[in-house]
């Protein structure tokens, strides 16, 4: 049950990490507007296109942070990392933590990586024993199968498109060796309706998936099937790829010092294709080029684009209200798509219309705030919380509903009701006392949880069900602490 609320939280809650990664406070305002252009910008580049890539890695500084960056920024491509281990293995250039306590370190560490990359970050918490020869010794330490079934989960539950990893099957480290051989195996799986078969069934009801891709980076300069230059520099985020994937990979501080890149020449990463359900695939091809995309993508180019606006860039600098009827006008074509015969299965769509909520709060600003009193529980403790929902938009707002998910044993009593209807520019709060009971666990990132899917988890999950005048259907909004 743990395992199923977390990577739900995770797949509805992905807009979060945007604006965590895009909206950092800063005291100069002119750095701040751009942030807040760079963040619609890109929410605005990600209704544009339909794939999901998956990064397989076995630790933390594993992931492919060039490929990551390439195809989120460049394309607006929804990733996902995971990652097998939380690298307690390793050494500490920042200090004696080792084992267990580092492992506390580099989960924040990649927390951080990944808001620097706006990726979904995920971990299978199989165990890092140090330096492994081979996978058969590391299958022997991590259950082969108990890690196959949580990588299955994974990806049932996120949808990749395609799998990208950077490790070889029979050389280097053991850990890499049984990643790349799990990240093949569970690419198989994964479409299998007999295997792990009881991931169909309770909260989660996830289906079969499968993966249309798997690629694993090439060193060779000849024999490959594609590739780009990561040095390649972003007219909009103002510096290359590369530099992106360099920044998140900095955030890994007990792995460092990490050396400066070379900007000047060519960086190339390239790929060979492993895996395919098609055989459409040709060199010099992009990852993606040739899959199939729903056909509400086309449906809602007639409203976001025109001859005056006929590029994401322009769309994001419309002006406020113009942009929001935009959106709200796709959010209503998709709404009325995904209710038509046979279309209510299309998952594409279902995450276009995610993307389109995404984009509509992140251009209005309306919010949904959680401020706990205290930031450290321990069982027996009582506390209490302040639910905000800011409107700044012209219209009135409408709350449908609001939610309140805790952990195991957490109970919560609402001292004042939140307003249904929100005036344009207006603030509403609701205060609420919430009590750990005595079986709850301690909020404090501990080494006794670190093989626990939820570690570093937020404890109060938010949700709000909202609408605006023009929207047919409500849109949901989110909040994590």
């Amino acid at each position: 049950m743990k395992q199923i609320i977390y990577f739900i939280c995770c797949f509805i809650c992905m807009y979060s990490l945007l604006l965590n990664f895009l909206t950092k406070t800063s005291a100069d305002n002119t750095t701040q507007t751009k942030t807040e252009a760079l963040a619609i910008y890109q929410s605005l580049l990600d209704i544009t296109f339909p794939y999901t890539i998956m990064c397989i890695a076995a630790h933390p500084d594993d992931e492919d942070s060039d490929a990551l960056a390439f195809y989120r920024m460049k394309y607006g491509a929804r990733t996902v990392l995971v990652t097998a281990t939380r690298g307690e293995g390793g050494q500490n250039s920042q200090g004696p933590e080792l084992y267990e306590d580092l492992a506390i370190i580099r989960a924040k560490e990649t927390v951080a990586m990944a808001n620097r990359l706006d990726t979904v970050a995920i971990n299978l918490a199989m165990p890092d024993f140090g330096f492994s020869k081979s996978s058969e010794e590391t299958f022997k330490i991590w259950n082969r199968r108990e890690a196959l079934r949580r990588l299955v989960f994974a990806i049932r539950a996120f949808k990749p498109d395609i799998i990208i990893t950077v490790h070889d099957r029979k050389t280097g480290h053991g850990h890499h060796q049984a990643t790349r051989l799990l990240a093949e195996e569970a690419y198989t799986l994964a479409a299998d309706r007999f295997a792990f078969s009881e991931q169909f069934t309770g909260l989660g009801r996830l289906e079969p998936w499968q993966v249309k891709r798997l690629f694993a980076r090439t060193l060779s300069k000849t024999k490959f099937d594609t590739e780009f230059d990561a040095n390649q520099v972003s007219s909009i985020y103002n510096q290359s790829y590369s530099q992106i994937g360099y920044q998140s990979r900095l955030e890994h501080r007990t792995q460092g010092p990490w050396p400066q890149i070379d900007l000047k020449s060519e960086r190339m990463v390239r790929f060979n294709l492993i895996k395919s359900t098609d055989e459409d695939f040709r060199r010099w091809y992009l990852l993606w080029q040739g899959i199939p995309n729903s056909d509400v993508y086309n449906k809602i180019q007639t409203i976001l684009f025109d001859e005056q606006v006929d590029g994401v860039e322009k769309l994001s600098k419309l002006p406020t209200e113009a942009l929001t009827n935009r959106l709200i006008k796709a959010l209503n074509v998709v709404n009325s798509y995904l209710k038509e015969e046979g279309k209510s299965s299309d998952y594409q769509a279902k995450l276009l219309l995610e993307k389109l909520q995404k984009a509509l709060l992140i251009v209005t600003k309306i919010s949904l705030k959680v401020t706990p009193s205290i930031e450290k529980t321990s069982p027996g403790q009582s506390f209490t919380a302040s639910l905000s929902i800011y409107n700044p938009t012209k219209s009135v707002l409408e709350v449908k509903s609001l939610s309140l998910a805790t952990p195991n044993f957490w109970e919560y009593e609402e001292k004042n009701k939140l307003n249904t209807s929100i005036e344009a520019g207006a603030t509403n709060d609701q205060e609420i006392t919430i009590k750990l009971g005595l079986e709850a666990k301690a909020t404090l990132p501990s080494k006794a949880f670190i093989y626990d899917l939820d570690f570093l988890e937020p404890q109060i999950n938010a949700i709000a069900k909202i609408t605006l005048p023009e929207l047919n259907e409500p849109i949901f909004l989110i909040s994590k602490s």
